[in-house]
């Protein structure tokens, strides 16, 4: 598999050490974007996890849960929008991993904003990390064969 870039080691067990190119370059640009923020949302947490944070600090964790909710849902707009012009098989398939993923991600945001337990940063970036590398990388790159095998290349999506 082509793999888009080489990060720095700075994700816990290099979870987030490679993207797979999914050979459409808006998608491959929305990746890379929730990718970045979510290295950073790594460094925070890890930054926090040693300390109480302050007001201050949860306004910034805070900023940055609903900048990736925000994001990720515009991306996966983007991605459903590309899969029905293009008739992707999986397509209904894919949609109920975005849905699964915006339901658990509500779940885990009132969650931690309800009870405001570090603890529960944690947990909300692991799955993030988790959830984001397992699905780029191995849901996302079953598109990528149906978009080139329709004729789409890279700079015609």
């Amino acid at each position: 598999m082509k793999t888009m870039k080489k990060v720095p080691h700075r994700s816990p067990n290099h979870i987030l050490d490679h993207l797979e190119d999914v050979y459409v370059p808006v998608l491959n640009k929305q990746h890379q974007e929730l990718h970045r923020c979510l290295l950073d949302f790594n460094d925070l947490v890890d930054y926090l996890s040693k300390k109480r944070p302050t007001p201050e600090e949860w306004k910034k964790i805070k900023e940055t849960m609903d900048f990736l909710g925000n994001y990720a849902k515009e991306h996966f707009a983007s991605e459903e929008l590309l899969m029905r012009k293009h008739s992707f098989p999986k397509l209904a398939e894919h949609k109920k991993e975005h849905d699964d993923f915006v339901r658990k991600y509500g779940e885990l945001y009132h969650y931690l904003f309800d009870h405001g337990d570090i603890l529960c940063v944690v947990d909300a970036k692991f799955f993030l990390l988790h959830w984001f590398s397992h699905h780029v990388n191995h849901i996302d790159v079953e598109y990528r064969e149906h978009f080139r095998q329709c004729g789409l290349l890279n700079d015609h999506c």
